[in-house]
């Protein structure tokens, strides 16, 4: 009877820690779905011509041919 109650503790045991490692798990996974969800939006947006084009613009600096660019400086009042 002894033996029984302790096998069926150690598996109580053991079956909680399994739980924690899937939930931890589950965790990661959705984590990870989210992550690939942004970068696939990210990707979509990246064949998008104007938003090429406007990430040139900001970032790089890049204008097209035959425009002005404007330089804000401050005056020193």
């Amino acid at each position: 009877m002894a033996w029984a109650l302790y096998t069926a503790a150690n598996q109580l045991g053991q079956k909680r820690e399994t739980e924690l490692r899937f939930a931890a798990m589950e965790q990661k996974k959705a984590e990870a779905e989210q992550l690939s969800a942004e970068l696939n939006r990210k990707i979509e947006r990246l064949q998008d011509p104007e938003y090429i084009q406007e990430v040139a613009r900001k970032d790089q600096g890049m204008i097209m041919p035959g425009e002005q660019p404007i330089q804000v400086t401050e005056s020193g009042e």
